[in-house]
């Protein structure tokens, strides 16, 4: 008995000490290595996806090492989509024309000179990205700034229209209680995303373009006419197609006595456009059908061209008229029909984008 105790402790002592001398030193590493892997993982919250800055707490054990190595894991797998961005990979000339759909204004603007970020520039595009409703401000990601250029510059476009920005908490929780499909934590409210909308192309073609990036996140919103961009994971959805036609412009109307609708939303160069024209009026009215397109360029309607002129007809009341109009001379954009009534343009009809 007493030499199978000896050779016990022997066994014991070269393994690493006594039992109480092995059980103090595992606690001691077992410590040392959880609080590197919390100020690991607080680094990455802190620093790559916006996250809470509060200490990660694990209990002891065999779980805490199972509930540790997976915090692990999900810091590597929510950092490395990051890491990509860590140097822009796009191509992007420094320059961006924005165009805030909610806020009516237009910036033009060089945030980039010789790969320096220009702060005056930056704080204008935190401006105009500012939150709808209560107008709160916030930093967007510089990133998320050079991936809007580069998709203006690859598409030609015009402008980049911003449908939505930076969102406040207090605003996204409001959109959130009115039903609206969005997430608590958007990258929204942290400055990494935007819904974006060019005038010379589709969203199925802005999405696709957004997806073969295999950068960031890309939502496609055909209902709303918009493609949601950002610079966090990759990730892609999309919402259903619309199954009617929603119409467009009709709030431009000046006159309530005439009403206008074209044949569908979007046009291919070449193509003929479909114009109906119907008397809301209680009686007969003369229309001189002059008949203009105004293109929507830089945040203003501009470029007028007109596409027809003929002499006017009395039309019966709650009857219609019907026009087809050639589009051929138009480049790809968003545009309106601005119907005059007479010839002096003094009874301004109604505009059609």
């Amino acid at each position: 008995m007493a030499i199978a105790s000896v050779l016990k402790y022997r066994r014991m002592f070269y393994a690493g000490g006594t039992r109480a001398v092995r059980k103090a030193n595992k606690n001691k590493e077992e410590k040392a290595r959880q609080k590197n892997l919390k100020c690991f993982i607080r680094f990455f919250h802190m620093n790559s996806i916006g996250c809470s800055s509060k200490r990660l707490r694990f209990p002891s054990g065999l779980w805490a090492k199972k509930q540790a190595f997976a915090s692990y894991l999900a810091g590597i797998v929510l950092l490395f989509p990051l890491l990509l961005w860590a140097d822009f990979p796009l191509p992007h000339d420094g320059k961006l024309k924005l165009y805030s759909y909610h806020h009516d204004e237009f910036l033009s603007v060089e945030y980039e000179k010789e790969g320096k970020l220009q702060e005056q520039a930056l704080k204008q595009i935190e401006k105009i990205f500012r939150s709808h409703e209560d107008n709160t401000q916030h930093a967007i990601d510089p990133n998320l700034i050079r991936l809007l250029d580069h998709i203006q510059d690859h598409f030609a476009a015009d402008t980049v229209e911003i449908i939505s920005g930076f969102r406040s908490l207090a605003y996204n929780a409001q959109l959130k209680t009115n039903g609206h499909n969005v997430a608590s934590e958007s990258y929204h409210t942290k400055g990494f995303a935007a819904d974006i909308h060019l005038d010379e192309i589709s969203e199925r073609d802005l999405w696709e373009y957004v997806k073969s990036l295999h950068l960031g996140g890309a939502g496609y919103y055909p209902r709303f006419d918009f493609v949601h961009v950002d610079v966090g994971p990759r990730r892609i959805w999309q919402e259903a197609d619309s199954t009617t036609r929603q119409l467009i412009g009709t709030e431009n109307n000046k006159n309530v006595t005439w009403s206008a609708t074209t044949n569908k939303n979007i046009y291919k160069q070449n193509d003929s456009l479909e114009l109906t024209l119907t008397n809301q009026a209680y009686h007969a009215q003369k229309l001189s059908r002059n008949i203009w397109l105004e293109g929507f360029r830089e945040g203003k309607w501009q470029t007028r061209v007109r596409i027809l002129k003929s002499p006017g007809k009395r039309v019966a009341a709650g009857a219609s008229k019907e026009l087809t109009l050639s589009l051929s001379s138009a480049k790809p954009g968003k545009y309106r029909l601005v119907v005059f009534a007479d010839r002096k343009f003094k009874a301004l009809t109604c505009f059609i984008e």
